[in-house]
């Protein structure tokens, strides 16, 4: 039903990060006779730094030294234990307890958007001020 045309190319960004672009042709069989090819594009950052799992479990350790435990483990759905070996750096969370994790801490969040290069406000008291405002205002209207 579709067959692939690759094409390999490598783009240097200014921040010296090369980008692997990957180019794929899709047939694709529309109503009829009639077949369309689109392209599809994938971008893959190549020359990015590896964080190791000690990297990661540091910094969640430090940004959680002043969450209480209680908030963790609410936020994470796992036991008080388990929020205090995260507390601790005995363990490390597991990607949905991170995520979910990530989700409710506006700290983390913070921490977690330096982790992977998103850009953009990562400031938690900013994103807890205005978690709170559109609470708020739902709230009001309800």
């Amino acid at each position: 039903m579709s067959s692939h045309l690759e094409t390999n190319t490598q783009i240097v960004r200014g921040n010296g990060h090369s980008i692997s672009q990957r180019f794929d042709r899709r047939n694709i069989q529309g109503n009829g006779r009639r077949t369309f090819q689109l392209p599809m594009f994938r971008r893959v950052e190549v020359d990015v730094p590896k964080l190791t799992v000690d990297e990661v479990t540091k910094a969640v350790t430090e940004t959680l030294q002043d969450i209480e435990a209680k908030d963790i483990q609410e936020a994470t759905g796992g036991s008080i234990r388990a929020a205090e070996n995260y507390r601790q750096g005995l363990n490390a969370m597991n990607l949905t307890a991170f995520v979910n994790a990530c989700r409710a801490i506006p700290e983390l969040r913070a921490v977690a958007m330096q982790l992977i290069g998103a850009e953009g406000n990562a400031d938690p008291e900013f994103h807890r001020a205005l978690h709170h405002l559109v609470n708020s205002y739902v709230r009001r209207d309800t």
